[in-house]
């Protein structure tokens, strides 16, 4: 694996105990929710096997969903764990949708 993907890789096992933190002091933070589901999503493309950490992906955007159904991230995450992991076009379509709906850009 080249030095890049190494490092990619490295920084993303790295960022998971951090998000974990931060969920531990503050397990309102949505938006630490959501950055660990999109590290998870990460790794799993090239990474991780995807059916060991997209779950981890989808618990992480749930709970963001739960806490704040306005994140266009969140629901941007779902609709990729939908799409790649749960292959519910449906779902995915509409998490996207909805992401797009609250930031288009």
């Amino acid at each position: 694996m080249p030095d890049t993907q190494r490092g990619l890789e490295d920084g993303l096992r790295k960022a998971i105990p951090y998000f974990d933190q931060a969920i531990a002091k503050d397990p309102g933070d949505a938006e630490a929710h959501v950055g660990l589901a999109e590290t998870y999503l990460e790794l799993s493309s090239n990474y991780a096997r995807p059916h060991d950490v997209m779950p981890m992906a989808k618990a992480a955007a749930a709970t963001a969903l739960k806490l704040d159904d306005t994140l266009a991230d969140a629901h941007a995450a779902m609709g990729f764990i939908h799409l790649f992991y749960d292959w519910d076009a449906p779902a995915a379509e509409r998490e996207l949708a909805r992401a797009i709906q609250l930031n288009p850009r």
